[in-house]
């Protein structure tokens, strides 16, 4: 499965397993620190202060004999659980909002006007403010339900924290993504399609000269992929619906895992989602000619990062590529958006009036 590739990759990478061990100590020690050393992080001594390391403070005391080792544990405990409850309020808020506004076309204006108001509000000031406003309150709380105001003023510090973290990466990433257009990425260096002879899902050889002098649309799959594939071949289907058998134009997808993707694997892909095989090939082939083409003419390889888990280490198979009629890699776009395939029928448009 994909889970079970990806954590086989990270296994392998020796980088990506000391990083997780060393984490892992930070948060067992974190986590378990108060139940281990038992010094108070408040504890003010100056008789003790500035004192270096030693068995009784194994990473010294501050200028006000507070032992660093409790602060560093307590401070710890603070972040996590601000960094934990940010990132669940923005997921929670996220989602709530995502679902209205896919459901709730007008929200989309609001939501927009809600980012621009919380961008612009400095962090900081912020954060006063909710101190200001609801400090009392929270000392009055703690000492009541906990017999210390301390608490109640810990408790507000992470729910303010969490609030301008949480809210903020939401608003944030929604700005973001609401703001960027969909449009054509140039590839990373000039790319030009290479000679390629494979075998399309009805068992014929499309090669190089068969789509010569045509504006080709290009993904890359994997039939087994449970994730970004399918959504890329539905953009791909769109787009094909959109040319309505244009013979300028011809779509191809690479698969990037021959060995799982026959012929008879391709076949029944294309069937599953309604392809029209007239103008669009879905290509297999001996892995090293397959994997030399894509990286040759498409995409580059991830050969050091342990989280891809694509065929071949190809990043950015969630692309669509356009290619000219000169057979120059032209332009790649987001597959995953349901805005690109318009987009990418504009492209085409342009690209018919260039001159030959």
């Amino acid at each position: 499965s994909h889970a079970r590739d990806v954590w086989r990759r990270f296994r392998k990478h020796r980088g990506a397993m000391i990083g997780a061990v060393i984490l892992g100590a930070i948060l067992l020690a974190v986590i378990a620190g108060p139940w281990l050393w038992h010094l108070d992080p408040t504890a003010i001594s100056m008789r003790l202060r500035n004192r270096g390391l030693s068995l009784d403070h194994p990473l010294g005391t501050d200028h006000l004999g507070r032992d660093m080792l409790a602060r560093l544990i307590a401070g710890g405990r603070v972040s996590l659980t601000v960094g934990f409850t940010a990132m669940g309020l923005s997921l929670v808020l996220g989602t709530l909002v995502g679902v209205c506004a896919g459901f709730l076309r007008g929200l989309d204006g609001i939501l927009m006007r809600l980012t621009d108001l919380f961008l612009a509000l400095p962090s900081l000031p912020l954060l006063l403010l909710i101190t200001f406003l609801f400090g009392q309150s929270m000392r009055n709380f703690g000492d009541r339900v906990f017999g210390s105001t301390t608490v109640g003023i810990f408790l507000l510090i992470v729910i303010a924290l969490a609030l301008v973290a949480g809210l903020g990466s939401w608003f944030a990433f929604t700005a973001f993504a609401a703001r960027e257009k969909v449009r054509g990425q140039f590839p990373d260096h000039p790319r030009t399609l290479v000679n390629f002879a494979f075998t399309n899902s009805a068992g014929q050889t499309v090669s190089r000269a068969d789509v010569k002098g045509k504006i080709l649309v290009v993904s890359f799959l994997f039939t087994s992929c449970s994730l970004t594939c399918p959504e890329v071949t539905k953009r791909m289907v769109d787009i094909q619906k959109r040319l309505a058998g244009d013979p300028q134009v011809r779509l191809l997808s690479f698969t990037v895992d021959p060995h799982s993707d026959t012929t008879t694997a391709l076949a029944a892909w294309g069937i599953k989602y309604g392809i029209n095989t007239n103008s669009w090939d879905l290509l297999t082939g001996l892995q090293e000619q397959l994997h030399w083409v894509i990286s040759n003419s498409f995409l580059a390889s991830e050969t050091n990062n342990p989280f891809n888990s694509m065929p071949g280490n190809f990043a950015g198979t969630d692309q669509i590529a356009v290619v000219d009629k000169q057979g120059r890699l032209r332009y790649f776009f987001d597959g995953l958006r349901l805005e690109t395939a318009p987009t990418v029928i504009a492209t085409i448009a342009d690209l018919k009036k260039e001159d030959p």
